[in-house]
């Protein structure tokens, strides 16, 4: 059993790295499942130390109503009627919408099985799209490194809402693999090149002024 107070030291070590700034406006995504709920219950609490602003970018037919309570601590919400058929289309879904805003970070809920189908089925698969989220904006993905075996589901479940988007491909590979390769760590290899990659962007070109 993992407590919330190692989850929380989770997701604040790997919200850090997508370099979060007072007064920020974090977007959080959200889908109709217990993951994004405690991201949201999560965010809510650290993002309030900091004077942040926390918009609510929720996918699905309807918001749960587990999560009002929280939507009330956002200061705005948008609601896209439509759910992602893969992890590539809701990080494409994201990058459209944050783009209305300037310098946002952008947090999404996935779990370490979400990062490892996402890296597999689809990275690997050559759809390279998504990667577009990561690149154009500062990007975080607080929980993973989280198992869905860890995530509570008394308070943001949805009644019939899938746990996790995962192809049957990519869920026999999981299973085929179960044991073999740490999720948690394979995430952390995604995390660390994409923040690689992001950093060598920013640096100054060799000869350039500034």
């Amino acid at each position: 059993m993992v407590t919330e107070g190692i989850l929380r030291k989770r997701f604040l070590r790997l919200l850090r790295m997508a370099h979060p700034k007072r007064g920020d406006t974090v977007v959080a995504v959200t889908l109709s499942n217990p993951q994004s709920y405690l991201m949201l219950k999560l965010l809510v609490s650290i993002e309030q130390a900091y004077a942040s602003r926390v918009v609510l970018l929720h996918l699905g037919e309807h918001i749960p109503s587990s999560f009002e309570k929280l939507c009330k601590e956002c200061s705005h919400r948008i609601h896209l009627q439509v759910t992602p058929g893969s992890i590539t289309q809701l990080k494409l879904l994201a990058a459209k919408a944050v783009a209305a805003f300037e310098d946002p970070l952008c947090v999404l809920p996935l779990t370490a099985e979400e990062m490892a189908s996402y890296i597999l089925g689809e990275l690997l698969a050559g759809d390279l799209s998504g990667l577009a989220l990561d690149l154009m904006y500062r990007t975080a993905y607080p929980l993973s490194t989280t198992l869905l075996s860890e995530v509570p589901v008394e308070e943001g479940a949805a009644p019939g809402c899938p746990h996790v988007q995962l192809t049957p491909s990519v869920t026999a590979l999981l299973q085929s693999l179960a044991g073999r390769v740490d999720l948690p760590a394979l995430s952390r290899l995604y995390l660390r090149l994409i923040h690689n990659w992001r950093e060598r962007g920013r640096a100054p070109r060799r000869g350039s002024m500034g």
